[in-house]
C-alpha cells in the first residue's frame, strides 16, 4: 500500500465534505446528504488504508507485527499463561446449552 493512494483518498473526501456542505446550506438537502455520506464513506476508506500504511500487515513476513502475540501473558508482568483449550471448551458450552434448550414452550 502507497501512502500517496490514502492522502488522495482523505483530500478527496475532505473536498467532497465540503462541496456537501455547500449544498446543504443552499437549500438541496438531497444532493448535499448523498454528498455526504459518500465523503464519510471515503473517510473511513483512507483511515482503512493508513491503518495499514501505519500498523504493517497481520503477516510477520512482511514485517508487521501479529495482532494476538505468541506469548500470552501480558508484556511486563510475570503473569501465568492463559488455557486457550479451555477458554475454548468453555465457549463452546455457551452454543451447547442454547441449542439443548430449544424454544420456550406456551401452555395452551
Amino acid at each position: 500500500m502507497r501512502p500517496g493512494v490514502t492522502g488522495i483518498v482523505l483530500g478527496g473526501s475532505l473536498v467532497l465534505y465540503g462541496v456537501a456542505i455547500l449544498f446543504l446550506s443552499q437549500g438541496k438537502g438531497n444532493i448535499g446528504a448523498v454528498l455526504l455520506v459518500v465523503a464519510s464513506e471515503g473517510m473511513c476508506g483512507a483511515a482503512w488504508l493508513g491503518r495499514a500504511v501505519v500498523a504493517g500487515t497481520d503477516d510477520e513476513s512482511d514485517g508487521g507485527e501479529p495482532r494476538r502475540p505468541r506469548d500470552s501473558s501480558p508484556s511486563g508482568s510475570g503473569g501465568s499463561q492463559l488455557d486457550w483449550s479451555a477458554f475454548e471448551n468453555f465457549r463452546k458450552s455457551w452454543s451447547r446449552e442454547g441449542a439443548s434448550k430449544g424454544p420456550p414452550k406456551s401452555d395452551d
